[in-house]
């Protein structure tokens, strides 16, 4: 009896904490304007009464509560947003119903969406200038460290750069070694590279490398003409994890609305 009592109180919190809205918090931008005559927007002191709602001015939430939102506009904050209501008084503090703040504002998140590891493979690479230059295809697989970078509004990054290092496979032939091999063949090489990935669409992207390769002691005496030497590639993302960011908690010090 007590245990079914214990799980019957276990589900009951459960449900309840299930039921709960979370309550904003962070930065936002408005998704509309509404003129000030129908804007239910005040200030928390009270000297203002009723303020227009301009489409895409973005606003950081001090406090929340189940029935209203408190927030400052960044064009309106010092260096750091006050954590009490009755702060300075040069930082206006506004508020609006819950309902209305999210039915009318979209979350805000930083343009810098964080740091992941994935790989990139670099299959096309031009090597060399003028009578040197050549072009070819080359088996390559790299762990890079991929910095995401994208829009206000989205969580996923749009540009991606990254820094990498790893294998490759190059093809040593009469005419791209000093010391003329006997016969062609392949050999490892350690590669860095850094470039960028650029994603108009989630499943489009395109990236530019540039990189460097550099023979294994055991290779070296052929004297590959492009060791050491840069190369630029197209890439293809086969990152492991798409970089995006959760977070919308922005400091908004001297930022202007935009």
């Amino acid at each position: 009896m007590k245990r079914n009592l214990l799980f019957t109180l276990f589900m009951a919190v459960s449900l309840m904490t299930l039921g709960q809205k979370k309550l904003p918090s962070g930065s936002y931008a408005f998704k509309e304007s509404i003129l000030s005559n129908f804007s239910q927007q005040k200030s928390f002191d009270r000297t203002i009464d009723s303020m227009a709602i301009v489409k895409n001015h973005k606003v950081s939430v001090i406090k929340a509560d189940s029935n209203f939102v408190y927030y400052q506009y960044w064009r309106f904050t010092d260096d750091s947003i006050r954590a009490e209501l009755n702060g300075n008084k040069n930082e206006k503090i506004f508020v609006l119903p819950i309902v209305d703040f999210n039915q009318l504002t979209k979350p805000v998140y930083k343009r810098y969406k964080g740091a992941r590891v994935g790989a990139y493979t670099v299959p096309f690479r031009l090597r060399g200038i003028g009578d040197d230059f050549d072009f070819e295809s080359s088996l390559s697989l790299s762990a890079n460290m991929i910095f995401g970078f994208g829009s206000y509004y989205n969580q996923e990054s749009w540009f991606d750069a990254s820094l990498g290092i790893g294998l490759t496979k190059v093809n040593l032939t009469a005419k791209n070694t000093k010391n003329t091999v006997p016969q062609n063949r392949t050999a490892s090489a350690f590669t860095l590279s850094v470039g960028g990935v650029f994603k108009p669409a989630p499943k489009i992207n395109g990236g530019v490398f540039i990189g460097w390769d550099f023979l294994s002691a055991d290779d070296r005496d052929v004297n590959w003409i492009y060791n050491g030497k840069m190369w630029v590639g197209l890439g293809i993302n086969i990152s492991l994890n798409d970089v995006e960011t959760d977070s919308n908690q922005i400091k908004s010090t001297n930022k202007k609305n935009k």
